[in-house]
C-alpha cells in the first residue's frame, strides 16, 4: 500500500499529468554521536558531530517523513532507526527536550512523549546505513509507548539509532525490528546502545515554503493504470531525472500526492 502511495506522484510527472503541490517543511540536521559513559557514569567519550552523517525531516499537517544519511557506524552491526517525538515541546522539562522526559517509560505524558519504530539496516562496509520511513498521525503500531505523531507540525522530533551488535543471521529479523532484539534482556540491554541521533525543532517554527507548481497538460485528469506506474517506479528507485523536464522528484512531492490519493481527490 505504501509503494502504492508513493508511485502514484511518479507516474503522473512521467505521463505530464498537471497538478499544483505544496512543498512540505524540509529541514536538515547533521548526525551527533551519543556520549559514551564508563559503568560509574563517568563520561569517557563526548558526543560530536558525525562527518558526513545527516538526516532530513518532512513536515506536513498528515505526515512526516523522514530520512537519515549515516555514517561512521560499525561495519555488519545491525542498527534500527528511532523515531522520539515531542508532540508538546514547550511542556519539556526546563522547556528543553531530553532524555529526562523519555526515560523512564511513559516518560513526560505531559509534553506527549512519543517512542516509534522507524526501519533497520545492516551497516554497509564503509560504515554507512541509509534509514528511511513515514510516520502517519494518531498510528501506534510501531510505538514501544506514548500516543504516536499528534501534532505533526508543532512536534519536536529526535532521530536515533541504536546499534544492536554484529548482525546474526538467526536473529536478523529481531535485531532489524526490535529495542533490544538479539541483546541481553535486561538493562543494560549488552550489546544494544544508542549511538547517533538528529534532532528537529518543530516545522511551525521554520519558514513557510514556496509553492511548487506543475502545469503540464492540466487539463488531463485520468486514471493511471498500474503498468504505468510500474514503469515510473524505476525512475524513482534508480534516483533518475524526468526526461521531458529534467526534474528529480522530492520527498515533499510525494507526500502531498500521498494526500490527495487518500483523500480521493482530483489532480
Amino acid at each position: 500500500m505504501k509503494m502504492k502511495q508513493a508511485l502514484l506522484f511518479v507516474g503522473m510527472l512521467v505521463l505530464g499529468i498537471g497538478i499544483q503541490v505544496l512543498a512540505g517543511q524540509t529541514a536538515s540536521s547533521p548526525a551527533f554521536t551519543f556520549p559514551v559513559h564508563d559503568e560509574l557514569g563517568n563520561e569517557i567519550q563526548p558526543a560530536k558531530e558525525v562527518s558526513g552523517g545527516f538526516a532530513q525531516l518532512t513536515a506536513e499537517p498528515f505526515a512526516v517523513s523522514m530520512v537519515f544519511e549515516a555514517n561512521e557506524l560499525t561495519t555488519g552491526d545491525a542498527v534500527t532507526a528511532w523515531w522520539v517525538v515531542f508532540n508538546q515541546p514547550e511542556l519539556c522539562t526546563d522547556q528543553v527536550c531530553g532524555e529526562d522526559d523519555v526515560l523512564p517509560p511513559p516518560g513526560n505524558t505531559a509534553a506527549g512523549v512519543s517512542v516509534l519504530y522507524a526501519d533497520g539496516k545492516v551497516v554497509d562496509t564503509q560504515g554507512k546505513a541509509r534509514f528511511a520511513s513515514i510516520l502517519l498521525p494518531n498510528d501506534t503500531t510501531e510505538a514501544i509507548f506514548g500516543p504516536g505523531l499528534t501534532n505533526p507540525m508543532g512536534a519536536e522530533i529526535h532521530l536515533v539509532l541504536r546499534t544492536h551488535g554484529p548482525m546474526v543471521l538467526e536473529l536478523r529479523s529481531e535485531q532489524l525490528s526490535s529495542l533490544n532484539g538479539g541483546c541481553d534482556p535486561e538493562p543494560p540491554n549488552t550489546p544494544c546502545r544508542d549511538v547517533q541521533f538528529a534532532i528537529f525543532a518543530p516545522a511551525n517554527e521554520n519558514p513557510a515554503p514556496e509553492t511548487l507548481a506543475q502545469t503540464v497538460d492540466s487539463n488531463d485528469s485520468g486514471s493511471l493504470e498500474d503498468s504505468e506506474i510500474m514503469a515510473a517506479m524505476t525512475i524513482w528507485i534508480n534516483g533518475e531525472t524526468i526526461s521531458d523536464t529534467g526534474k528529480t522528484i522530492s520527498d515533499s512531492e510525494i507526500l502531498e500526492l500521498i494526500h490527495i490519493w487518500i483523500q480521493g481527490e482530483r489532480v
